[in-house]
């Protein structure tokens, strides 16, 4: 039988160094940090490993990101862009849907109401440590979640860009014409 499992994580919001406007991203999953759970038993002692999402980072496309892991058409709200694997935990860059559910959830991110990650994966392989942690080895991760109340305290969204971001030169309006023409653009 294969375990499904739902952890919540928080990081703290930083910006990111791109000029796309509706990512949202951080820490979502910290390494070699046990930490108290319960999948709806008595709690128990949990751990993630490096190396545990190491077969998905190529696919990152195929991780959802969902509002608070519900499973409805409109709480898909993004997609990743990037995972990867750094010292302290697996990172992942997400790419929220325009339209008004990723509009909300943007506007919860940037408000600081909606600041935890929380993964939703299968389990695949885990072992259980000399003081009883069990310590998760390889998992499948499915989706992330944008959540408010995350059970891991470093798994918090730290990446959000926005177009106010950005130091864009006001130009003359014939410059900035000139400019949309040697792209191919006219404008009558």
């Amino acid at each position: 039988m294969t375990e499904k499992i739902r952890r919540n994580f928080a990081v703290t919001l930083e910006r990111a160094a791109t000029g796309d406007d509706r990512l949202v991203g951080g820490c979502c999953v910290p390494y070699n940090r046990p930490t108290k759970v319960s999948d709806g038993g008595p709690p128990y002692m949990e751990m993630f490993v490096p190396g545990v999402f190491g077969h998905q980072l190529g696919a990152a496309h195929s991780v959802e990101l969902r509002y608070q892991h519900q499973d409805d058409l409109l709480s898909r709200i993004g997609h990743g862009v990037n995972l990867e694997e750094r010292a302290d935990g697996l990172w992942g860059t997400f790419r929220v849907f325009a339209g008004t559910p990723g509009d909300q959830a943007l506007a919860l991110v940037d408000a600081g109401l909606l600041t935890g990650l929380s993964i939703f994966g299968t389990v695949r392989r885990s072992a259980r440590g000399s003081d009883g942690t069990v310590v998760r080895q390889r998992v499948d991760l499915e989706h992330v979640g944008l959540v408010d109340t995350p059970a891991y305290g470093e798994a918090r969204v730290a990446l959000r860009r926005s177009r106010a971001d950005f130091d864009l030169p006001e130009l003359p309006d014939d410059e900035q014409l000139a400019r949309l023409r040697a792209v191919g653009i006219t404008i009558a």
